[in-house]
């Protein structure tokens, strides 16, 4: 049986040495042609937590057994950049146990951070997400710009329901600020 060994060298670069598969990106930056830029993300319920931010963490950075922070490997929205448009399809239905679902799309500083927890999407409820069901971002990010920060995206409910179903795509066209 194989072992991998990861540590890091005098350079302080991460050392692997061993087997280990490659995980698919959650998201990913699409290069388009003129200033717009895309981000596009493919969401499954079970990657939104209940309650909690968390979805699109992927460190924990205080060692407590939860993702907390962005490891810099996962797509951003960059610093000073224009929110255009931001968009949220259900390719299949969404359910929780209890009809309670409120799912908010928000930014986060690489740390952690809340920058704004609905600053895409703000309380999407159940009954707007059936297959092929389209929800306009209606945060306070669309139309304005991102901040000081990189911003990472992070998917909630809020309402601490039992997701059980539903895969979504969202995609953030922004403007990066030009230098």
């Amino acid at each position: 049986m194989a072992t991998t060994e990861v540590w890091d060298n005098d350079d302080n670069l991460v050392i692997k040495f061993g087997t280990e598969r490659s995980k698919q990106p959650r998201a990913g930056e699409v290069r388009t042609a003129g200033a717009v830029q895309t981000i596009t993300m493919d969401v499954d319920f079970s990657d939104v937590l209940n309650n909690a931010p968390g979805a699109g963490f992927d460190v924990d950075s205080d060692v407590g057994g939860n993702f907390d922070s962005f490891s810099g490997f996962q797509a951003f929205i960059p610093a000073n950049a224009l929110v255009t448009r931001s968009t949220f399809y259900a390719l299949t239905d969404w359910a929780d146990s209890a009809g309670t679902m409120d799912i908010d799309i928000g930014t986060y500083q690489k740390d952690g951070t809340a920058i704004t927890a609905d600053g895409l999407h703000s309380a999407i409820l159940e009954a707007e997400l059936d297959a092929g069901d389209l929800h306009v971002g209606d945060g306070g990010h669309i139309g304005a710009d991102i901040g000081a920060n990189d911003a990472y995206i992070v998917i909630e409910d809020t309402a601490a329901a039992t997701l059980s179903s539903g895969t979504a795509r969202l995609v953030v066209e922004y403007i990066p600020q030009l230098a």
